[in-house]
């Protein structure tokens, strides 16, 4: 997958999104990008699937609605975004996570299919 596109689809979506940065100084993107960096150095050191890992950070903030959960909006937007771009929606999850409290949490976005 081509990551240029889906980082401009974050950066789109982020400021388009009317979410208040939680600090004045950090915006939602400079988030997001921060967690995708990060998430790349810990796979080089730790292992896993890479296409899984890198849209699973670039995508986890993505959204953000007044009246709902973010993690649901993002969840949302990431699974309509990756089945157009032409993943095979059988192959996309969302995990529920009862300990977090919330009714869909975004986790693992893509199944490892064998």
């Amino acid at each position: 997958m081509d990551y240029t596109k889906v980082i401009e689809f974050v950066k789109e979506m982020t400021a388009k999104s009317g979410r208040p940065d939680n600090y004045s100084f950090r915006s939602r993107y400079e988030h997001i990008m921060r967690v995708y960096r990060w998430a790349i150095k810990l796979q080089a050191k730790e292992g896993g699937d890479l296409e899984i890992i890198a849209l699973a950070a670039l995508l986890h903030d993505v959204g953000w609605e007044k009246e709902r959960p973010h993690e649901e909006v993002s969840a949302e937007m990431a699974v309509e975004y990756l089945v157009e771009q032409g993943l095979d929606e059988t192959l996309i999850c969302i995990h529920y996570d009862p300990a977090f409290q919330r009714q869909v949490f975004f986790r693992i976005l893509i199944r490892v299919s064998q």
